[in-house]
């Protein structure tokens, strides 16, 4: 029981210490009214800008496209980190401040949906970027679709294995995106579970 307490302890702090340091969120958006508006918009554009990335990934140079990859790992972080927050600890404001009661649901299911996307790009981004300038990181070179097709096979953990990791880093991506794929799911069930509980006690 001690050991458990010292581990809950340590991610609580951990994913508060990351919230503080790791997100840039919180910085775009002061706690005004029109702050989910201004999510939303954030996160169709952070998603046609890692998509653009993936498309042109292939034609940039090595210290170019190594600082897209960092940039999009921003993402990856703060999606864990703020999806932690929220729906593993409760410490979000989504329940509280969000306008529409009755539409939160819906909208979180959209948010949520959106970074998926994001993360899957990212990692698309991540195998691209390996395949142009890691050479045999892949059992085959792969372009634009086949690297969005990888992220996604390995995102839902279907695992057809026509196109396998060969070197070490790329294993260890896809080893991580597997784990944040289950991690991924712990999130959704924890969130609807809180949705749920969260609107009847609205409704009494």
């Amino acid at each position: 029981m001690k050991n458990s307490t010292l581990l809950t302890k340590f991610f609580s702090e951990s994913i508060e210490f990351g919230n503080r340091y790791f997100t840039v969120s919180g910085l775009f958006f002061p706690k005004d009214k029109n702050v989910f508006g201004k999510i939303e918009i954030a996160m169709l554009i952070l998603t046609v800008f890692c998509l653009a990335v993936l498309f042109k990934i292939g034609d940039l140079s090595f210290g170019l496209g190594l600082l897209f990859c960092i940039l999009v790992s921003q993402r990856i972080l703060e999606y864990l980190i703020v999806y932690s927050r929220n729906f593993i600890l409760g410490r979000g404001r989504v329940f509280t401040h969000f306008p529409d009661k009755d539409t939160v649901g819906q909208w979180l299911i959209i948010m949520f949906l959106l970074n998926l996307l994001q993360v899957v790009l990212s990692f698309a981004v991540f195998y691209r970027f390996l395949s142009v300038h890691v050479p045999g990181s892949f059992s085959q070179n792969i372009g634009f679709i086949d690297s969005f097709y990888i992220s996604m096979v390995t995102f839902f953990t279907l695992g057809f294995g026509d196109i396998s990791p060969v070197g070490q880093v790329a294993k260890m991506l896809i080893s991580f995106e597997s784990f944040l794929s289950f991690y991924t799911f712990l999130i959704v069930i924890n969130g609807l579970i809180s949705i749920h509980f969260t609107n009847n006690s609205l409704k009494k």
